[in-house]
């Protein structure tokens, strides 16, 4: 055996070897860790949300489309607009209880919930008056005394 002062640049060589090796198989046991978590915790979670993302714009589109549809109906009055709007409704309320689903058990479906609470007295309000044509004039009067300066 050779002692210390008699090393070899051989024995040099093994040794730098045996710790880039050493540093090669820590670095793929950190990559695998990684890949394993992001593979059993960090995929669903981003799917999730993901999903929750791609609902939330769908509500909201839903809620435009809501929107533009009722207050195209207050400037024209012609109730033949109206007509596309239950399968609208039907297309809100789907969307929002497809987004409580996706949020249940999380922290946002507090949120959710009150989103769903606001839309619903939006809806009881300001919807139900401007698609009313019984309340469509005094509506539309109201706007007006807004706009007065």
């Amino acid at each position: 055996m050779a002692t210390e002062g008699s090393r070899t640049l051989s024995h040099e060589v093994t040794d730098a070897y045996r710790i880039v090796i050493a540093a090669a198989l820590a670095m793929v046991a950190v990559i695998a860790a990684a890949l394993a978590w992001f593979g059993f915790i960090g995929g669903p979670h981003i799917d999730r949300s993901a999903r929750v993302v791609s609902l939330s714009r769908d509500a909201s589109a839903s809620l435009l489309d809501e929107q533009s549809l009722l207050r195209a109906y207050l400037v024209t009055g012609d109730r033949s607009i109206l007509t596309s709007y239950p399968s609208l409704r039907n297309q809100v309320s789907d969307d929002y209880v497809k987004l409580m689903r996706a949020v249940s058990g999380t922290r946002a479906s507090r949120l959710v919930h009150q989103f769903g609470t606001d839309e619903l007295a939006w809806q009881s309000g300001w919807a139900a008056k401007a698609a009313a044509s019984s309340t469509r004039n005094s509506f539309l009067a109201a706007d007006d005394q807004d706009l007065r300066p």
